[in-house]
């Protein structure tokens, strides 16, 4: 759209056009197979951007993009078989004015910009409690061996910043657990937040929970607050944590269960939503020339020549 206006005034401000291409990808593929008996701590973290911004545009770290994060703990028996996919495919292509040998800001026609990112993933756990003693070495920790007597805990979060949702599934404190799950997000035709797990709980803790936030955050709003709700991991100082969205008191969707006990969960959470792709009218010539022809008067409409809302000389103009 834009790019198609800009080149059909070329002729009229003797501007000539470069080509512009921009290609991002990003990919991590984490496969995982463990068994053994003793202590065991594990934390894994995965963003991947999308630099089209979540639904109401705005980009950046935790602001757009799909995120995964794992955490567990234990002594005892573990078996693991786990795998972590996950890609963030950008390209961008358009045009680049160039004015007396000077390359100007790009000019990007958006129907020619895509972005694919996605997370996933797949978890097949066992953990069964037992105290850890363990001797190291010849000296101190040979006469004085480290006890382990951690009970297993296992939690598994994903996030699609773009809706501004986020699925989680937790195991404290229990004695043992067997645990099936696979969960992914990713923004490719549809928004998608999906989570299906199948997990027997021995004496322990299940908390699982499910929400989408009515209002997304927009670009700079942040505040830093107390205690961490699984929307942000980024700790500014010891006991608080960075959160970009206190809209969480309105969540659109939001449910929260406990289980206490020895149970068998099976459970299957999905979130989509729709993107509507009509074509919106822009009535912006460049954002430097003010936010658009609507506040460019009668006489400032003649007087300013097209080359000066190219260049972005028009704000030098005086009223």
């Amino acid at each position: 759209m834009i790019a198609a206006f800009f080149l059909s005034l070329l002729f009229v401000t003797g501007l000539t056009v470069a080509q512009y291409s921009l290609e991002d990808n990003i990919s991590v593929d984490l496969v995982q197979s463990i068994n053994g008996t003793g202590f065991f701590s594990t934390y894994r973290n995965l963003n991947m951007p999308d630099p089209l911004g979540n639904l109401q545009g705005a980009t950046g770290h935790d602001l757009s993009g799909m995120a995964a994060k794992h955490l567990a703990h234990g002594s005892g028996k573990i078996g693991e078989n786990s795998r972590i996919i996950a890609y963030s495919y950008y390209n961008e292509t358009g045009i680049v004015p160039v004015q007396d040998d000077v390359e100007l800001e790009p000019v990007i026609d958006e129907e020619n910009i895509t972005a694919l990112p996605s997370t996933s993933i797949q978890e097949d756990t066992s953990m069964v409690y037992s105290p850890s003693v363990m001797a190291l070495g010849s000296g101190y920790y040979a006469r004085n061996p480290i006890r382990h007597l951690s009970l297993p805990e296992d939690r598994t979060y994903i996030k699609n910043l773009d809706t501004g949702s986020i699925l989680s599934n937790e195991i404290e404190y229990s004695k043992a657990f067997r645990k099936e799950l696979d969960a992914h997000a990713d923004y490719i035709d549809l928004l998608n937040t999906t989570m299906e797990f199948d997990e027997t709980v021995t004496d322990g803790m299940v908390r699982i929970g499910d929400l989408q936030l009515e209002e997304l955050p927009a670009f700079r709003d942040v505040e830093v607050v107390k205690g961490d709700d699984g929307l942000s991991d980024e700790v500014d100082e010891p006991g608080t944590v960075t959160v970009l969205s206190i809209k969480k008191s309105k969540p659109l969707i939001e449910t929260d269960e406990v289980y206490i006990g020895s149970f068998h969960i099976k459970k299957r959470m999905i979130l989509t939503t729709s993107v509507n792709e009509e074509d919106e009218e822009d009535d912006r010539w460049l954002p430097c020339c003010y936010q658009g022809t609507e506040d460019i008067n009668g006489l400032d409409r003649e007087a300013w020549a097209p080359e000066q809302i190219f260049n972005c000389t028009c704000y030098k103009t005086s009223h």
